[in-house]
């Protein structure tokens, strides 16, 4: 849940606006023998004719400080612009949806759940593991729960430190890819997916991407799992049908390879999602992960569609409770976080 590449491209460059500024500031002020020199010409007329005129415009009318002073409060301001892109625009975007749900409804919001945890050093997600642990857990049985939306994540629920972690693409590169050559926005039990055939030369190129051999925690979204990544590996002249097979066994096998590799002795595995109602996608998984039996949540009381948007009512009820609801062995965190901004009715 980082920023995307160009997020992190604009941030670089409102950061070295704000070095510029700052350092106009600090030469202007402290040192006026480069009032001469070609170091403040510089800077002052970077200050003056480009980034002071932008500001301009949305100070028309306003009486401007002392251009040191001005340059200071730019500098500060572009820096916290820069800072907030890093993290992430949705950042601002929660709490501003948040406020203004929470005086259009009369009701108390709780949302943007993910910054304390980045905050504290986390990566943000996933959050579910904590209301997986909560729901789930058996002490006579390890489990994992595995959640197939658009990114696919899990929760090991044998480990001694409740650990959980994105796998890779979940739905979202098949959803992808159907919509590009039928329109359509899922492949339906996937269907389209069992009228093809895996192309493994493929499979094994997108599986060699370096995010899946990672040690969690680790997290994953559309910034590495897109179709622009999917055509690099692609001549044009495959079978539209054979490459959705292929990113259906992608998913599988991540998945199952995730679970492998790091879930030792697992004893049962329980999926929600979109993805446990993808039949097809389902036996691929049972086939990858033969003789671990694999049913969906509906199994343990909860519907499979219902799981992630009951984990996020739970996650707005810690908060409430002024309880944590992250799970540092997961995200990464310093600590147990109390999640989420809370708007009062």
């Amino acid at each position: 849940m980082r920023s995307s590449p160009l997020q992190k491209t604009i941030a670089v460059i409102r950061i070295f606006t704000a070095v510029l500024f700052l350092l106009f500031g600090w030469y202007k002020l402290f040192t006026p023998a480069f009032a001469h020199g070609g170091f403040e010409q510089y800077i002052s007329g970077y200050v003056q004719d480009q980034a002071v005129g932008f500001y301009r415009g949305f100070l028309s009318g306003v009486v401007l400080p002392h251009p040191v002073l001005f340059a200071y409060m730019v500098g500060i301001l572009e820096l916290l612009i820069g800072l907030s892109l890093l993290v992430g625009f949705w950042v601002r975007a929660a709490s501003l949806l948040g406020a203004l749900l929470a005086e259009l409804t009369r009701n108390i919001v709780v949302c943007d759940f993910r910054s304390r945890d980045i905050a504290a050093g986390g990566e943000g997600a996933p959050l579910v593991p904590s209301f997986h642990q909560a729901m789930f857990a058996n002490a006579k049985v390890h489990r994992v729960i595995v959640n197939i939306g658009g990114i696919a994540n899990l929760t090991d629920l044998g480990s001694v430190a409740i650990q959980g972690f994105d796998t890779g693409p979940g739905n979202m590169l098949m959803d992808a890819w159907i919509q590009r050559h039928l329109g359509k926005t899922f492949d339906r039990d996937g269907e389209w997916a069992q009228g093809g055939s895996c192309i493994h030369g493929i499979l094994h190129k997108l599986i060699d991407h370096e995010f899946f051999p990672r040690i969690p925690p680790k997290s994953t979204g559309r910034e590495l799992f897109n179709l622009a990544w999917l055509d690099k590996h692609l001549s044009g002249k495959e079978n539209p049908r054979d490459v959705q097979a292929t990113l259906l066994d992608l998913t599988a096998l991540s998945i199952a390879r995730a679970i492998e590799t790091h879930c030792n002795g697992v004893e049962e595995v329980y999926v929600c999602g979109g993805g446990a109602a993808n039949p097809a996608l389902m036996s691929r998984l049972s086939a990858a992960l033969s003789g671990v039996p694999i049913a969906t949540t509906a199994k343990l009381g909860i519907d499979p569609d219902w799981v992630e948007a009951c984990a996020f009512a739970w996650l707005a009820r810690q908060a409430l409770l002024l309880q944590p609801g992250n799970l540092p062995s997961v995200t990464g965190a310093t600590g147990p976080r109390i999640l989420g901004a809370i708007y009062p009715a």
